[in-house]
């Protein structure tokens, strides 16, 4: 049996063995440099508790705080565990709604401080309607550190056949819907706020979009918008009466929102489309027209 044994080329004189010395010399500089950086600390760990359902869409950080936006069905607060030890939520900053409303959803958005503790909560109710959030981008800190934006939204209809489960429904009998703003102010999905029909909500077909709303959210008060405070709320289908969606909101250093999305000019509630994936098609009825995308600026003061 023959080997063939060849000899490292003296034009290229990187070998294995010169290979591992050439690696260990790039690796050398970055083992060196992990010594020097100090890990992460941990301040606190908070859990979201209480009797019921809820779950976190959001999580901005403001001023060494943090903000959580979540829905909510039941009771909801925060308790944290610090160095030092286990961290009530404040007196005021818990929420307990009926756990047995098996048809209203709740959004909130908790305020927690440097060292976890629950702070505030600020409520938006809803009202034999599953409130929710969307995914991801649900609250953002506003670059004037002193407000936070909000971008949530509650059904242009109910199914509900009986008034809702609430201790107080705020005149909402069955069949009839609405959400409850932190200021008590109560938006009704049936109408505008300028006492106008919704054209989605009484007429909407087999599948109307969702009322989007977005809200400033004064940090430094317990109601957080409305009056006595800088917040207020907002909703786009004000301008867009066929109905919005995919919103997403930000803030600038002068306290202005900046909002963006899809807005439709038109509802037609008779039109029929249809969509097919994965070889299986289904029919919906009732569609916005005349659409675009958007990007506007809402005042500081007022929206």
């Amino acid at each position: 049996t023959l080997e063939r044994h060849q000899e490292p080329d003296p034009k290229h004189p990187i070998t294995m063995i010169n290979w591992k010395l050439y690696v260990t010399a790039l690796l050398l500089p970055l083992a060196l440099g992990w010594k020097s950086c100090s890990a992460p600390t941990v301040e606190y760990f908070s859990v979201d508790e209480g009797a019921g359902h809820s779950f976190a869409y959001g999580v901005t950080a403001m001023a060494s705080k943090s903000y959580v936006a979540s829905y909510v069905k039941g009771a909801f607060h925060f308790t944290a565990e610090a160095a030092d030890g286990f961290v009530p939520p404040a007196k005021d900053a818990a929420i307990f709604l009926d756990t047995e409303d098996y048809v209203g959803q709740s959004v909130t958005v908790a305020e927690l401080s440097a060292s976890g503790k629950h702070e505030k909560t600020w409520l938006f109710e809803g009202i034999n309607a599953r409130a929710t959030l969307p995914a991801g981008s649900a609250v953002k800190a506003v670059l004037d550190n002193e407000h936070v934006a909000l971008a949530m939204s509650f059904p242009a209809t109910s199914d509900s056949p009986v008034p809702c489960g609430h201790t107080v429904c705020y005149g909402f009998g069955g069949g009839a819907n609405g959400l409850v703003l932190p200021d008590l102010t109560v938006l009704n999905a049936s109408v505008n706020e300028d006492g106008t029909p919704r054209e989605y909500s009484a007429n909407p077909g087999t599948d109307p979009p969702q009322i989007s709303v977005v809200a400033k959210i004064d940090v430094s008060e317990k109601s957080g918008i409305g009056p006595g405070t800088t917040g207020w709320h907002f909703l786009p289908d004000s301008m867009y009466p066929g109905g919005v969606s995919s919103i997403k909101v930000k803030g600038d250093v002068a306290g202005n929102m900046i909002m963006h999305g899809n807005g439709c000019a038109v509802w037609s509630p008779t039109v029929t489309i249809e969509s097919c994936s994965w070889g299986r098609c289904t029919s919906t009825t009732g569609v916005g027209e005349v659409c675009e995308d958007f990007i506007m600026s809402l005042a500081a003061s007022d929206g």
